[in-house]
């Protein structure tokens, strides 16, 4: 599962691992997801495009095991 609501920025260039200058303003997840699915084109991939808070952090994250941020 992969979880934000942020686009590839210029800024995450030279510290995020699947951001490049042809995936600017484009949403992270589904760059991500893409990326991933080049590596394994069998992974069940859940895309959530919205922002982590206090009222939504539990039913976002029920039924996960590990969290990396």
């Amino acid at each position: 599962t992969l979880i934000d609501h942020d686009k590839f920025e210029l800024t995450n260039i030279n510290r995020q691992i699947y951001s490049n200058e042809t995936n600017i303003g484009k949403y992270k997840v589904k760059e991500v997801a893409k990326n991933l699915k080049k590596i394994n084109s069998k992974i069940n991939i859940r895309i959530i495009n919205k922002p982590v808070s206090e009222k939504n952090i539990n039913d976002l994250l029920k039924n996960i095991n590990i969290v990396v941020n």
